[in-house]
């Protein structure tokens, strides 16, 4: 319903309803495995529905389709009459609702509460980067550089390299 990068209130307000029923049925999840199937479901989905909402200027929830549009012409705009098969509609909402707006920022944020079951694993080996090397030269250049250097506000900085255990001075 939103895949098309649409401000359509019509199509909003269903995604909210379908949001709110996918939050109601996954709140009846009760066996463990398939409450891991169903979080696996919502990492994909959570980056989707924040797509929806991220970058968008105030304009777009206003239900504009010209997106320079000021947000005070979207504003008086959103319910402007217009022309419509030779007839005049004296008012039209094109706004986006706000509830369903807040069905689509639910499913797009992390929960406070989140905790990763298995957040990441581990970093390469000393043995799994000569691997690297030979198979993806560019990976093992990129995995060595995170060990030397960073980068914080566009700007490159080097670090020292952390020494390994049992190293003495």
């Amino acid at each position: 319903m939103l895949a098309d990068d649409n401000n359509d209130r019509p199509a909003w307000i269903a995604a909210g309803r379908v949001l709110g029923h996918a939050k109601a049925l996954s709140e009846e999840v009760s066996e463990d495995a398939h409450r891991r199937v169903l979080e696996l479901s919502r990492l994909s989905y959570r980056t989707f529905f924040d797509g929806c909402i991220r970058e968008k200027n105030a304009a777009f929830f206003y239900g504009t389709k010209d997106p320079s549009m000021s947000m005070e012409a979207a504003a008086a705009a959103h319910s402007a009459q217009e022309e419509r098969n030779g007839y005049t509609v004296i008012s039209t909402v094109r706004a986006i609702e706000i509830r369903a707006i807040r069905r689509v920022w639910e499913a797009a944020k992390w929960p406070d509460d989140y905790k990763d079951s298995d957040p990441l694993g581990k970093s390469f080996s000393e043995e799994e980067r000569g691997k690297l090397l030979g198979l993806y030269p560019g990976l093992h250049r990129y995995v060595e550089d995170l060990d030397t250097h960073g980068s914080v506000y566009g700007k490159r900085f080097s670090r020292d390299k952390p020494s390994s255990a049992g190293e003495g001075a």
